[in-house]
């Protein structure tokens, strides 16, 4: 929804959504996890600096597996690509926030 007023334009966000994305999840490899931003339709993609093999990701819970049939190795990985995405929800969650664009 926009208005316009002397040649400017207002926006007002009505909805604001976000979940993780795996990056080419038939590819073989760790793959890179982007934050996808929805603003009133419009997609923004995000790299959240982290990589997980595609058999490891959950996409439903959009979390990295950790589970006693991996490797010791690729659950620490997968713990700390889980932190580290818990830290940007948390981060995106503050934006929300203290901007105040999801308020009317």
């Amino acid at each position: 929804m926009s208005m316009i007023i002397n040649d400017k334009q207002q926006k007002y966000y009505g909805e604001i959504k976000a979940r993780f994305y795996l990056r080419r999840p038939t590819a073989s490899g760790p793959r890179k996890i982007y934050l996808i931003v929805y603003i009133d339709g419009k997609q923004y993609r995000y790299s959240t600096g982290v990589r997980v093999y595609p058999n490891q990701w959950n996409s439903k819970k959009e979390l990295a597996v950790v589970s006693n049939t991996l490797s010791k190795q690729d659950n620490q990985n997968n713990m700390i690509a889980n932190e580290r995405l818990a830290k940007v929800r948390r981060y995106f969650a503050e934006f929300i926030e203290l901007s105040g664009c999801c308020k009317n």
